[in-house]
């Protein structure tokens, strides 16, 4: 019989072995590694777009000193309504549009026989309202001159009252102006009453009427009269005796910002 002889048994070596488990290890951290940098699939996600903040639409309800252009040097973009819509939409960060129903000329009367058409239909978010100048004066269209205010001072409160009440009914929020001054350039600074009893002395007590419907009626107020009589350069400011210059559009725009900003967030109450 064949001799079957037992086979020599298999001899391990210890250090192969060792070096084999370093390298499979060393493989595995550089895979890790390696699918660490890859992009992972991303589920799909139904993600609405960011809604764009609402246009706040304002309409600037005066006399030429709100319809400005074209006076004392003033073009639109240095008109106080283009100034203040730049300036409130980077403060609110929302885009503002300031829409001008300035008629040269204006009284409170005929400012409430146009509001339908030139305020209201417009469907604001906000009126700004500064009336007074004329109403106040002696000046009667186109060249004329008489000796009592255009508008007697109850008829100007009373028809603020009326187009205030109008606008509110909206739900339209209501802000408020006093009138810009006149300056010792006006060509009538020469009349006897303005003498007597100083240039601005019916002009004074519109913007009272205003103050006064401000406060009884809680709605907001921007002094613009007041930051023209204290500028030390005031009859600089107002070259021709009653239009605001380029510098003055920037005061009354100044004036009205830190209130308008207020009033954006404070939406109309009918009244």
């Amino acid at each position: 019989m064949r001799e079957i002889r037992n086979p020599k048994p298999e001899i391990r070596n210890p250090k192969s072995e060792t070096s084999m488990k370093t390298a499979l290890c060393c493989l595995l951290c550089i895979v890790a590694v390696l699918s660490a940098g890859c992009p992972r699939p991303v589920r799909e996600q139904n993600v609405c777009p960011k809604e764009e903040p609402r246009m706040l639409r304002i309409v600037a309800l005066g006399d030429s000193t709100t319809n400005c252009v074209g006076k004392a040097e003033v073009t639109e973009a240095t008109a106080w309504r283009s100034l203040l819509a730049a300036d409130l939409a980077r403060r609110l960060r929302r885009p503002v549009e300031v829409i001008n129903a300035g008629v040269d000329a204006d009284v409170a009367p005929l400012a409430l026989a146009r509001l339908q058409r030139d305020v209201l239909d417009r469907k604001p978010d906000l009126v700004v309202i500064m009336l007074g100048t004329n109403d106040a004066g002696f000046f009667r269209p186109p060249r004329g001159v008489a000796d009592t205010p255009r508008v007697p001072l109850d008829e100007f409160e009373k028809t603020m009252r009326e187009i205030i009440h109008r606008i509110r009914a909206t739900g339209a929020g209501v802000v408020l102006a006093t009138s810009v001054p006149m300056s010792g350039n006006y060509w009538l600074r020469d009349l006897a009453a303005y003498k007597e009893h100083g240039l601005n002395y019916l002009v004074a007590q519109y913007a009272d009427v205003v103050r006064r419907l401000a406060t009884e009626s809680c709605l907001p107020l921007a002094e613009v009269q007041e930051a023209f009589q204290k500028h030390p350069e005031r009859d600089a400011l107002i070259p021709d005796g009653i239009h605001p210059d380029p510098r003055g559009q920037r005061l009354i725009a100044d004036t009205l910002l830190p209130v308008l900003s207020v009033a954006a967030d404070q939406p109309g109450k009918p009244g």
